[in-house]
């Protein structure tokens, strides 16, 4: 004997047979996902302009000035010779990193002007070539750089 037809979405909601669990509306659903969206879209701007994605930039230049547009950085500083990063005075004291490799001979000094630079225990301001650093504004005109750094003798 055969299985009755049982109609899978009924017409009635009092006759179903539990097949259809709610009733989407199909507007509601779009506008609630279209602010979803903006909002989540809204939330990843403010933290990219906070922490962001570090932007990679190979910078073949003798000399690069710190600014505060180009946080979170990685800069290769690619030059076949000596190098130096200028780090002068500003009004900002939130924090922010910058990111530097020395990838090319010679190395790279960072030059405070007007401001106080603190380096690794035991370190300088100069990174030998393949090194690697941060420089962290942690105050009005303060900064730390951390990473490999070139022993004080």
């Amino acid at each position: 004997m055969a299985a009755p037809y049982v109609d899978p979405l009924p017409q009635d909601p009092q006759k179903s047979q539990g097949v259809r669990l709610f009733n989407i509306n199909a507007k509601a659903w779009t506008a609630a996902l279209a602010l979803f969206t903006d909002q989540f879209n809204a939330a990843l701007d403010w933290f990219n302009d906070r922490v962001g994605f570090a932007e990679i930039v190979n910078d073949p230049n003798a000399n690069y000035t710190i600014e505060d547009a180009h946080r979170g950085e990685y800069r290769r500083m690619t030059r076949t010779s000596a190098k130096t990063v200028t780090v002068g005075t500003s009004s900002e004291t939130s924090a922010i990193i910058w990111n530097f490799r020395n990838a090319g001979d010679g190395n790279l000094t960072f030059l405070p002007d007007g401001v106080t630079i603190t380096p690794n225990a035991g370190g300088t301001l100069d990174v030998p070539p393949n090194g690697t650093v941060s420089l962290i504004r942690v105050g009005l005109n303060i900064y730390d750089l951390t990473g490999q750094t070139v022993a004080a003798e």
